[in-house]
């Protein structure tokens, strides 16, 4: 070899998937990295080696003898040695003290926070969080510093990994004392005739009740955007302006004394609230044994 420096861990399992895999798009995904980063990685090993290990074909990339070699060498060995590395990291919940990091919303914190609080000091005392703002744009790169992120998601990129947690809906709040609204029935006219508070994660925007207005040729007046969920049921509890949010939130924030919970006289589907995290964890038990314990709270709020 022309580069006396040995293979790292790291580098000798990237070397295993890029032979397992035989495509650098897949296997960046898959580990977390950019196309460009695992490109350099595979340029290091190529210089360790002395070798250019893969060659790129119209069917992925196809590694050379002395890359065949390699990995009849190293697999069994290096299997071995990952599973003795995941055995020495058992996690104890009883012992361990560690910090998790969630990315999250006041939606999230107020139904899943307090129990998840209360479950962690019965079976994990030592365990603790942070719940954290992120930038939802870039959830790769958001979740390489936190372990997971809670919201609505469609389809997230293909190397993170996704839970459902529940389904929510969405329900308008009009104060009990509104003027124009003294029924328990919502109609279109009125709604439109109001004054909204907007919900967005931005504090702007067009969200999924405008769209849905649009499609019937209408608009409604928004007085106040917010990006919290919660203030906006105080105000409606205190004033006549109405906001349309997730039916689980608004049932356990709103004052039902003050409040009403009507139908939104618009088709607004059902949504998912899911959890994501990366594969940098992915296989980590102390990560394992959190998600676990997520999804069985999640099923008891179902």
């Amino acid at each position: 070899m022309k580069n006396t420096n040995n293979p790292d861990l790291n580098q000798l399992n990237i070397f295993r998937l890029m032979m397992e895999i035989r495509h650098v798009g897949k296997v960046a995904n898959k580990i977390g990295v950019s196309q460009s980063a695992l490109s350099h990685m595979l340029k290091k090993l190529r210089a360790q080696f002395d070798d250019p290990l893969f060659h790129k074909t119209s069917t992925g990339m196809e590694p050379t003898v002395r890359a065949q070699e390699l990995y009849n060498t190293i697999i069994a060995p290096l299997q071995s040695l990952n599973s003795a590395l995941l055995a020495s990291h058992e996690f104890n919940p009883l012992t361990s003290n560690r910090t998790f990091i969630l990315g999250t919303s006041d939606y999230l914190e107020k139904l899943l926070l307090v129990p998840l609080t209360h479950h962690l000091h019965r079976l994990a005392p030592g365990i603790k969080l942070r719940c954290v703002s992120y930038q939802d744009t870039d959830l790769a790169k958001a979740l390489q510093n936190i372990d997971f992120v809670f919201g609505r998601y469609g389809t997230p990129p293909q190397n993170l990994y996704q839970k459902k947690l529940w389904q929510d809906s969405f329900i308008t709040l009009v104060s009990r004392e509104h003027p124009n609204i003294p029924g328990d029935e919502l109609t279109l006219e009125q709604f439109i005739h109001e004054q909204h508070i907007l919900i967005s994660p931005h504090g702007s925007g067009r969200s999924i009740v405008d769209k849905a207005l649009a499609a019937l040729g209408h608009r409604r007046e928004i007085i106040l955007a917010s990006h919290l969920f919660t203030t906006p049921t105080a105000l409606v509890e205190s004033s006549q302006m109405i906001t349309t949010m997730p039916k689980r939130l608004a049932l356990c924030c709103a004052n039902h004394k003050k409040v009403k919970f009507l139908p939104p006289p618009l088709t607004l589907a059902p949504f998912e609230v899911s959890m994501l995290w990366g594969p940098l964890k992915h296989h980590d038990p102390g990560h394992q044994w959190f998600r676990r314990q997520i999804a069985e709270l999640a099923a008891e709020l179902e």
